[in-house]
Order: C-alpha cells, then sequence, then structure tokens
C-alpha cells in the first residue's frame, strides 16, 4: 500500500480569491512588462553593431573620395599655374620683340 502525501493549507477561500487576483491583475502585467523590456533591449544591442559597421564603411568610402578629389584639384591647379606661367613668357617674349622689329 502505498502513501500518497496530501497537502492541506487551512486558507479562508476568500483569501485565496484576494492572492489569486492580486496575481492575475498586480503581478502578470509586471512580469510582462519586464520581459518585454528585456527583448527589446536584447534586439538593439544586435541590431547597432550592423548600423556602426555600415556608417564606418560608408565613411571610410566618403574619405577616399575626397582624397581623390583633392589629388585632382591639385592637378588641375598645378595645370592652371603652367599654363599662367607659359602665357606670361610669351606675353613678355612678344613685348621685347616687338620694339626690335
Amino acid at each position: 500500500m502505498t502513501i500518497i502525501p496530501t497537502f492541506s493549507f487551512n486558507m479562508r477561500p476568500d483569501v485565496t480569491a484576494i492572492a489569486v487576483s492580486f496575481t492575475i491583475f498586480v503581478l502578470t502585467p509586471i512580469a510582462l512588462a519586464t520581459a518585454r523590456l528585456v527583448w527589446k533591449r536584447g534586439s538593439l544591442r544586435k541590431s547597432e553593431p550592423s548600423f556602426e559597421r555600415e556608417n564606418v564603411e560608408r565613411l571610410q568610402r566618403l574619405e577616399m573620395a575626397v582624397d581623390a578629389i583633392a589629388v585632382e584639384m591639385e592637378r588641375v591647379s598645378e595645370g592652371q599655374r603652367f599654363m599662367t606661367k607659359l602665357l606670361a613668357e610669351s606675353r613678355d617674349r612678344g613685348k621685347i620683340e616687338a620694339p626690335r622689329g
């Protein structure tokens, strides 16, 4: 013959009803809100590094593009200085040679 343990709580039915109501209407929403907050924080932390990685890659490409533009502008300005020098020399030669002729 097996003995099955039985628990006997001598609680009044009105106290049990209050405890069940408190659990359902107070503790359950608090637990759900906490779980939702933890869930959102966990999902936000995972998405931030990829967003930062995209920004870093974009900034690197932008930096390379600005460097390329700076090199091209330097070449343009050197060409402009060279042309200005040639034009100035040709004008000077023209002025010197004009009275001789």
